[in-house]
């Protein structure tokens, strides 16, 4: 079939979780349909992904997106009852013009939508357009939840109202666009269940995140003593703030019972708040082409995760490479995981260090751990399998609309 695929971002290179979630679905569904993309590029510097997107795509549509802060994108969030990362992605002309020319110069069986806030420019295209399309949003993260929950961690009184005010008009938006698909589909069974209460009858399907098995394996290397990793995109605040709760709540804990506790913090963009926290114990890469380079060299990966909702890529990749996880709750949301068996999931940061402390310590529980965490990944958590069952949703839209 022929596929429409609408995305916020370039998926290309792989900077963060949700640009490896499009590639390796797009990669895999590249097999068996006819992909065409249109994406935003943030600056030109984005266009150095799209030959490798254009090995698995018919056709790559880039368009400039207007810089996130800018006066115009204020002004509209400020007086209007749109939220901000809707009117940063959604309120494009020019997004909704290459939409619409796509419609009129080909037949698409089929519309994937990445995140919500992508909605508006689809919405009107398809007004303009006369022919019916199956459409398909992907929601890998319930975006309202992210704010409330930054909201409650937030110490800073203005940035809290900021954050609520934004919280209240995503959750109304964001409601909304849902109902406009014939398929929403999440990537966790819990974001599926807010869906569900207020879509009971509109047709909701869970397609988890993934991990291709064959790159991310055990590399049989001996990992640094007394090592940690933390990997995530640092332009995400979830990720920002996840590093500084663990420096500033847990690392004091874990150095106490072991001074020689080194943390390497892996990922694109560290900015200020988190490059000033490398020292002598405590690294800071940057972006790295292959993470897998600097996660062997750990022992203990770590998710001291706060904010967010979806399920996470990076747990994931850490799994399939074998290293046990210390993690919150939040961090293992939609994962099937079992605790003290698969990893360890602790929101208490006297626990969480007390079972950082007990991996290092012993090389026989990092490796149980570990071992399991594999079988899990193998099992459960395979972008091929996964894709499979996102295909048969694809086949069975088309079938029904």
């Amino acid at each position: 079939m022929k596929i429409l695929f609408i995305c916020p971002y370039t998926p290309f290179p792989l900077t963060d979780g949700g640009k490896t979630r499009v590639f390796n679905i797009i990669k895999r569904l590249s097999l068996k349909h006819d992909i065409s993309l249109i994406c935003y590029i943030k600056s030109e510097k984005d266009r150095a992904g799209i030959p490798e997107l254009s090995k698995y795509c018919e056709k790559v549509i880039p368009v400039l997106r207007r810089p996130a802060w800018s006066p115009v994108n204020l002004m509209i969030t400020l007086f209007t009852r749109y939220p901000f990362s809707y009117v940063v992605n959604g309120f494009s002309k020019a997004m909704e013009k290459f939409i619409l020319q796509e419609l009129e110069a080909e037949k698409y069986d089929l519309i994937h939508v990445e995140n919500y806030f992508m909605s508006h420019p689809v919405i009107r295209a398809l007004k303009r357009h006369e022919l019916r399309i199956p459409k398909l949003l992907a929601v890998q993260n319930i975006e309202c939840l992210v704010y409330e929950r930054y909201s409650n961690v937030e110490w800073n009184i203005i940035k809290k109202i900021l954050l609520f005010i934004d919280a209240r008009k995503t959750k109304k938006i964001e409601r909304g666009s849902w109902g406009y698909y014939d398929l929403c589909i999440f990537a966790s069974a819990i974001d599926m269940g807010h869906f569900k209460r207020y879509y009971p009858y509109t047709k909701s399907a869970v397609i988890g995140n993934g991990v291709d098995v064959d790159f991310y394996k055990p590399s049989g290397v001996s990992a640094d003593e007394c090592s940690m990793a933390f990997l995530g995109n640092f332009r995400y605040i979830a990720n920002v703030d996840a590093i500084n709760y663990f420096m500033r709540d847990i690392m004091p804990l874990v150095v106490k019972k072991n001074a020689n506790a080194r943390l390497c913090i892996i990922g694109n963009d560290p900015l200020n708040k988190v490059s000033k926290l490398r020292s002598s114990s405590i690294s800071v890469t940057g972006y790295v082409g292959d993470v897998r380079e600097e996660l062997k060299r750990a022992q203990v990966f770590i998710a001291p995760i706060r904010i967010g909702s979806g399920t996470k890529l990076k747990i994931l990749e850490a799994m399939a490479m074998g290293m046990p996880v210390v993690g919150t709750t939040v961090a293992f949301e939609g994962l099937d995981v079992k605790d003290g068996t698969d990893a360890f999931i602790e929101d208490d940061p006297k626990r969480f260090a007390g079972r950082v402390v007990d991996l290092l310590a012993d090389p026989s529980l990092r490796r149980k751990i570990g071992t399991n965490a594999r079988r899990v990944v193998e099992s459960k958590y395979d972008w091929n399998n996964i894709v499979i069952k996102l295909n048969e949703y694809y086949n069975e839209l088309i079938c029904r609309t």
